[in-house]
């Protein structure tokens, strides 16, 4: 994520320790910030269809005059650095007006979320689900998409039930999911009880076709569009090869792969 500008609040507790809040907008939606004062924030993002009145201004407003009632005040516009995810101090107002730049149209991104879903999601206390073999299920998928070279490299960690995978992409971007120790941040994964959300870019592609994968092997794990819908297939601007697709158990083998499996010699009834 490169440097943004971002709306932030602080709450200052009773013993003088503070957590930040920050919000900013686009027309792809609200992307939400929150953490310890100096600390590396954790996200939270609403595509556009989800917001009131399907407005990101709208929902941003609300999100705002939410956290004033809850007791921060304003910091006024900060630069918001998205690799450290750390405020980076005020911006610099000119005094001379400048001129809006042209917009430029939003990424499109895949949202995901995880948490227990039927019977598991009435439990008082939830409890990891599958955790350890989702982690099996990941390594299968990053070996295929290794081979298939839609990533460089990536290597996978793993201790008391925790598991993390990072992905080297191209141009030297990495990428990292996981289940977290109960003491760690989160951040772009599953906490100890394996409930999370975030997004990721469809470019590069490889986050996004992971996660997909992921959700074959996942019944807990939802991966939608910016619409909301959700998804079983890789949407249209993916354009994953045939090859892989079927490797990931994204989409079915053509007809002509399935036939030519057929035993031979088969007689046809009509």
């Amino acid at each position: 994520m490169a440097e943004l500008v971002v709306s932030a609040y602080r709450f200052t507790h009773p013993d003088g320790s503070s957590k930040d809040w920050a919000i900013a907008h686009d027309a792809a939606g609200v992307r939400i910030f929150y953490g310890k004062t100096g600390g590396r924030l954790r996200t939270a993002d609403v595509p556009a269809v989800r917001c009131r009145r399907q407005s990101p201004a709208t929902e941003a407003l609300a999100r705002i005059r939410e956290q004033e009632r809850q007791g921060y005040h304003g910091l006024g516009r900060f630069r918001f650095d998205g690799s450290s995810r750390r405020l980076l101090g005020p911006v610099r107002e000119t005094a001379e007006p400048v001129a809006p730049a042209a917009p430029v149209p939003a990424a499109p991104r895949l949202y995901w979320e995880r948490r227990p879903r039927g019977p598991r999601a009435m439990a008082a206390t939830p409890t990891p689900t599958a955790l350890p073999a989702l982690g099996e299920a990941a390594s299968a998928i990053l070996q295929t998409l290794h081979h298939h070279g839609l990533i460089e490299d990536y290597r996978g960690c793993g201790a008391a039930g925790a598991w993390r995978i990072h992905l080297h992409l191209a141009e030297g971007q990495t990428w990292s999911f996981g289940v977290v120790a109960p003491d760690a941040d989160p951040a772009d994964g599953l906490d100890a009880t394996g409930r999370g959300q975030g997004s990721v870019p469809l470019d590069p592609p490889a986050p996004a076709v992971f996660l997909l994968a992921l959700a074959r092997h996942d019944p807990d794990l939802l991966v939608a569009d910016e619409t909301g819908a959700v998804l079983v297939q890789p949407p249209a601007p993916l354009a994953l090869e045939t090859g892989l697709a079927v490797a990931l158990g994204l989409i079915p083998p053509p007809l002509r792969e399935l036939l030519a499996a057929v035993p031979a010699p088969v007689e046809w009834f009509y």
